[in-house]
């Protein structure tokens, strides 16, 4: 089970038995800074596995330790290979399997999602990737609230859930993997405020998801110059002992925290992703 108060320095990977269909073994990647050198790229043994140019390690703000990811962004800058990192998973997760992800975002004031278009246009903010190319993400694509985003379906949904600006933020989504009927969940400060159980979350029986990615795309390019942090990342397909109100388990907050009930879902709408 993942202790969600446990400090891990760099990354960890655990390997325990599981008899879940898919899956022959669990595993838990811990990716956070604590270990890099200010101003480095936080990648390699320090963090992501592969990070931009314009994400290093920094010691202005972390959520635990002393360190996290920053993130620099200048305006019309695109985000890909500048503004990015990515987490390999330490084995895919195939039908059948759950993955869990939580990370830490801190957007700083003064913060907008529009683009330099003016508009919203659509923001990678976490990512999980499947093996043909398709994500299933949490983006702000319609207004500044998280959107989810599954693109085996061609669905985004906009949750009225609006992403914390000039505070720490924990964000979590949760796959079951089926080519007919998974599952897809998103929280926020271990709050559930997403969840499908009616799509499929890949394309074949032979399907899988492999890797995560943080920030990848601003369609449109970022509309003004702005800085955020990440930190405290956990990658698990062992079920976490934490719940939410409606006992679904969940990673959640590192300090725990008081699960709220999930509101109606609004802004149902089939769109092509980009």
């Amino acid at each position: 089970m993942i202790a969600g108060t446990r400090k891990m320095v760099t990354v960890l990977v655990s390997i325990a038995c599981l008899s879940v269909a898919g899956q022959a073994f669990a595993w838990t990647k811990t990716v956070n800074f604590d270990n890099g050198t200010n101003g480095a790229l936080a990648n390699g043994a320090v963090g992501f596995d592969y990070a931009g140019s314009k994400t290093t390690i920094s010691g202005d703000m972390a959520v635990s330790g002393a360190k996290s990811a920053k993130m620099v962004w200048a305006k019309g800058d695109p985000g890909w290979n500048l503004q990015h990192g990515e987490i390999n998973f330490p084995a895919p997760v195939k039908n059948g399997g759950e993955v869990w992800i939580r990370g830490y975002y801190y957007f700083a004031n003064p913060w907008s999602f529009l683009s330099n278009n003016g508009d919203y246009s659509g923001i990678k903010i976490m990512r999980l990737a499947t093996d043909v190319g398709g994500w299933h993400s949490i983006f702000s694509v319609f207004s500044p609230n998280i959107s989810a985003s599954n693109e085996m379906e061609q669905v985004q949904i906009d949750t009225s859930a609006p992403f914390i600006i000039g505070a720490w933020q924990s964000l979590e989504m949760y796959l079951k993997l089926s080519p007919t009927q998974g599952i897809f969940r998103i929280w926020q400060n271990g709050k559930l405020v997403f969840e499908d159980l009616n799509h499929k979350t890949i394309t074949s029986s032979n399907g899988y998801v492999s890797m995560a990615s943080v920030m990848s795309v601003w369609n449109n390019n970022v509309g003004q110059s702005q800085t955020q942090y990440v930190d405290e990342f956990v990658i698990t397909t062992d079920r976490p002992a934490q719940v939410d109100s409606k006992g679904n388990p969940m990673i959640g907050p590192i300090n725990g925290t008081s699960p709220a009930t999930l509101p109606p879902p609004t802004g149902l709408r089939v769109t092509a992703t980009k």
